[in-house]
């Protein structure tokens, strides 16, 4: 089973670790999306996302952290879709659990 799990912001996918560490245990494989750059109010954070990268890989997931170094637009643009498209077509998601309500 392949589970995707998208979030806005650093935290959001982390949100729900007890069912994702769960299904992990259950043999799934367990993706996270984070959608938002770093680029909150004091520019990109480094620690921030090394930490969250490894809380990922605590629950058994993989975490992917799109990058807008050249927008911090990241709203339904174009780029937005066509990364979105592509990890979808890559995982192949049995479930999607979302964070955002939109």
């Amino acid at each position: 089973m392949n589970v995707l799990v998208v979030g806005m912001h650093l935290d959001d996918c982390e949100c729900i670790a007890g069912t994702t560490h769960l299904l992990a245990n259950l043999g799934a494989n367990i993706t996270f999306v984070q959608m938002k750059p770093y680029l909150h109010f004091k520019g990109p954070n480094p620690e921030a996302e090394r930490q969250s990268l490894k809380s990922a890989e605590i629950l058994g997931a993989k975490k992917i952290i799109f990058d807008y170094s050249d927008t911090k637009f990241y709203r339904t643009n174009e780029k937005t879709v066509r990364m979105t498209e592509e990890v979808i077509c890559d995982i192949k998601p049995d479930i999607v659990f979302m964070m955002h309500p939109k």
